[in-house]
């Protein structure tokens, strides 16, 4: 058992090293019968294990060699024989534990040694159970514990051990221990294996109590102790240890082998302020054999547990708020399953790390919000998925309306929290259908009282008028901007990473990164923020003019949108004189897009797979896509007259900027994604040429974090534990069934997938894009069969209603959506990029499902009117 010696307390006594004359002036008090039963670590001369049992001889060898060891004080076994005949502790034995005790600190640790325990043949490990004493003890607490401990020595579970060994009971004798506690931050146990010249290292944050009751699996690491370099690891990004720190364990698990002439050995630690000390070692009874350090799917469910758990207590602490809820919308869309690489690169950029901003505080600040530094890093990878707080996100959001940010917690956040925890859908997508960004006077009234809710809601209509502002000057630079994007992208391009060292590839890197998080990224963000906002206004006013379909209104006054950098490519693909004309058209246009998702930056781009951008061109081409682009304009110019007409020319007057708004935002949001994802695809190429440098997989880099890189340098070989590990993690994490939005009830709820949740029959999803009800339609799992099988299904079936469906859409996929009667997607809300791209391309979608369950072949009803997708009872179509 891995002995915790680790208790957190919060006085200063407990933090004062002890004096070598309050350790001595316990001779006044240890007085005979007792004074050779009783002996400091540092005196005892005797290690006779019959008396002092083994684990405090083997303490007192370590300290008196020089090892870092806690101060203590054992009692032999004459006191032990002295309390089972007695049946309780002496009254002088009681007051010297107590003295002991407040000379040590007062937080101590009452550790059993008895006299058959850590030997050579048998440890006894865990059958004797610590017992910890908090600063908090009272004296008759103390003495209870220490009479608990001895009471061990005859409980059921000592005989059936003892027998097992073929040790009479009588046999057993106890020596007790009382020593300080360590306030470690990590603890754990080491095993040196002399023969291999390996060690095996097993730890956790805290106390080492928690591996041992199974609360966390820890961490580990295997280390040559020759060279020094760790060989493999798992759930090193959990606890990662210093440099410093391995080298300390390493250097002492080599003393302490040299100690016990390289007999192997068990000895457990923990570290306080950087520290560490050595709790205990005894020999190892059994070899380790052939270590392989595996991370199971279980361990990867367990370590996105603890994260969820960790950041809702952080999260709750920086806030004083009652619950804490995290949401994984919008970013699964862009980032589905990332990479440490993809996660680091797109943090950095977007939502702020390290205490950096990202281009979400950037825009929002510029366009008027109130940004806290604590909504710096709000969205956190968690088991293989982004999800972001629900409260940090909520502050992004803050207007000065009320005063103070405080006030806004407590009230206005407090209410969105206890919203979402009793319904958990409000939480995807939560700033098109939770946060009040058009609050009334009733709203206020309601949460900030009648006296206060006119001036708030001034305040509201102020900031508003605001971002209407803000909206129109952002369109009148933006072209400027654009022109300066496109000369800085050329730039770069110019520059040739390949004859770069590698340290000015991770330079060249970082300077792109850097310019997307100040520049391009903050239009990007502030596109989207004026798209959703100006949406949101129209379902406001929509909803107040009394419309009937109001997202339906929303999603046609969408469709085939004018300066869309992505719209005016695929045009320029389809209109070219002949194939080898648009494939020239291609590289410049779309070459960049990836094969994947386009902010994952792992995923090759289609110009570094001849094969993939010819099959995207000759997609686009074969497509019709300029005509479903003129029909779907030709029908939102329709719609909008049509809305005049029920709405009236008054009341449409006063809606149209909304209109014009939102339309404008959600295509200049597809432009800028187009050039944030030129600019990624320069950042991937570097990567991967600094990969070739130093002469790893070019996957294997992506498994580093951004920071990481000029360690990678450094030392290669170090990193490849670290490499290795995460890619296991990587592996398992599909594995996980994490919800879209998780409250703290649902941590422990968490699951592996088993067999997808079983059999889809029907349901409803959310609106994305209006089309055709499809009574008999097949359906095409792009994430089953992947992009070429697609295609070449489509071709297939290309006389077939078919139904497109994924867990999100890109850029890439236009090719597949035009030529498919519908889409329904996992990771989607009315305003996702999916969404868009279904509406640009004129086709019916719907969001909200699990995707797992509609398989290649299946045979659906299709309704995007009712939101409804419902399994036919004929047998599913061989495709």
């Amino acid at each position: 058992m891995i002995q915790n010696l680790a208790y957190k307390t919060n006085t200063e006594a407990a933090n004062t090293n002890i004096k070598a004359n309050k350790l001595n002036s316990l001779s006044n008090i240890i007085t005979e019968p007792y004074a050779s039963s009783i002996k400091s670590l540092d005196e005892i001369s005797n290690f006779d294990v019959n008396l002092i049992g083994g684990k405090a001889a083997n303490l007192a060898k370590l300290k008196q060699a020089g090892i870092r060891v806690p101060p203590g004080y054992v009692f032999d076994t004459t006191i032990f024989n002295t309390y089972t005949s007695n049946k309780q502790l002496p009254i002088t034995i009681q007051k010297i534990i107590t003295s002991i005790r407040e000379i040590l600190g007062r937080a101590v640790a009452l550790r059993s040694s008895a006299n058959g325990e850590d030997g050579e043949q048998i440890s006894m490990a865990g059958v004797f159970e610590t017992f910890y004493v908090p600063i908090t003890d009272n004296t008759q607490q103390v003495i209870e514990k220490t009479e608990k401990l001895y009471q061990q020595s005859i409980s059921k579970e000592v005989k059936e051990y003892t027998q097992l060994h073929n040790i009479q009971p009588n046999q057993m004798k106890m020596a007790l221990i009382v020593q300080k506690l360590v306030q470690s931050e990590y603890s754990g146990v080491i095993y040196t294996n002399p023969k291999k010249n390996e060690i095996l290292i097993g730890y956790c944050k805290g106390f080492g109590d928690q591996l041992v009751d199974q609360k966390t699996s820890g961490s580990s690491l295997l280390i040559n102790s020759s060279t020094r370099k760790i060989l493999q690891s798992r759930g090193f990004d959990q606890a990662p240890l210093d440099q410093k720190i391995i080298q300390q364990l390493i250097n002492v698990s080599l003393k302490i082998s040299q100690l016990y002439n390289h007999t192997p050995q068990d000895i457990e630690f923990a570290i306080e302020k950087g520290e560490l000390y050595i709790l205990q070692s005894r020999p190892l009874t059994k070899e380790l054999g052939a270590i392989k350090l595996e991370e199971t799917p279980n361990d990867t469910l367990n370590k996105a547990r603890e994260d969820f758990k960790a950041f809702s207590a952080k999260e709750k602490e920086l806030f004083n708020t009652s619950s804490a809820i995290f949401s994984s919308s919008n970013f699964s869309e862009l980032l589905p399953h990332p990479a440490s690489m993809d996660y680091t690169i797109f943090a950095t950029i977007l939502t702020g790390r390290k205490g950096s901003p990202g281009a979400f505080q950037l825009a929002r600040q510029d366009i008027g919000y109130i940004i806290s530094d604590k909504t710096i890093g709000f969205m956190q990878r968690i088991g293989g998925h982004t999800y972001y707080s629900l409260t940090k996100d909520a502050l992004t959001f803050y207007g000065a309306f009320p005063e103070t940010e405080q006030e806004y917690i407590e009230n206005t956040v407090a209410y969105y929290l206890k919203k979402v925890n009793e319904n958990p859908d409000l939480g995807f997508y939560p700033e098109m259908i939770l946060y009040e960004q058009f609050p009334t006077l009733a709203w206020f009234e309601k949460h900030y009282g009648k006296k206060r809710a006119p001036n708030l809601l001034n305040s509201a209509k102020k900031f508003n008028d605001r971002m209407d502002r803000e909206a129109i000057s952002f369109s009148l630079k933006l072209d400027e901007k654009i022109v300066a994007f496109k000369n800085y992208i050329k730039k770069m391009k110019s520059l040739d990473t390949a004859q770069m060292t590698a340290k000015e590839k991770i330079g060249y890197i970082n300077e792109i990164v850097q310019f997307m998080r100040t520049s391009t990224c903050v239009d990007f963000i502030k596109s989207a923020r004026f798209g959703f906002y100006y949406t949101r206004k129209l379902q406001v006013l929509f909803k107040e003019a009394g419309l009937d379909d109001v997202d339906s209104a929303v999603a046609k006054l969408g469709q085939g949108l004018d300066n869309s950098a992505v719209t005016e490519a695929n045009l320029a693909i389809e209109q070219a004189n002949d194939i080898e004309q648009a494939m020239i058209i291609a590289r410049e246009k779309v070459g960049f897009y990836s094969e994947g998702e386009a902010l994952e930056i792992r995923h090759p781009r289609l110009i570094d797979t001849p094969e993939a951008l010819r099959a995207y061109v000759e997609g686009i081409r074969d497509s019709g896509i300029g005509k479903n682009w003129r029909e779907q304009r030709e029908k939102r110019l329709k719609f909008e007259l049509e809305l005049e007409k029920i709405l009236g020319k008054e009341k449409m007057t006063t809606i149209m900027p909304a209109i014009r708004g939102c339309q404008k935002n959600m295509a200049m949001r597809e432009t800028l994604k187009c050039l944030f994802t030129e600019k990624y695809s320069l950042v991937r190429k570097s990567l991967v040429n600094l990969a070739h440098e130093v002469e790893i997989p070019e996957e294997d880099i992506f498994h580093l974090e951004i920071e990481e890189l000029n360690l990678l340098i450094k030392d290669p070989d170090n990193m490849k534990h670290i490499i290795t590990s995460r890619k296991q993690h990587f592996k398992n994490e599909p594995l996980l069934e994490l919800p879209k939005v998780i409250r703290e009830e649902d941590i422990e709820k968490l699951h592996l997938k088993t067999a997808f949740m079983g059999s889809f029959t029907s349901q409803k999803g959310h609106f994305l894009a209006d089309g055709p009800t499809l009574n008999k339609a097949i359906i095409v799992n792009v994430d089953e069969i992947g992009i070429g099988k697609t295609l070449d299904k489509i071709k297939e079936f290309k006389d077939t209603p078919l139904v497109l469906v994924a867990k999100q859409m890109n850029l890439t996929h236009d090719p597949l959506i035009s030529k498919v009667s519908g889409l329904i997607l996992g990771n989607a809300s009315i305003v996702s990029h999916g969404a868009q791209r279904a509406r640009e391309l004129g086709k019916g979608a719907l969001g909200g499902f699990i995707v797992e369950q509609l398989t290649t072949g299946m045979q659906i009803y299709f309704s995007p009117k009712d939101r409804l997708v419902k399994k036919q009872t004929l047998s599913n179509v061989e495709i």
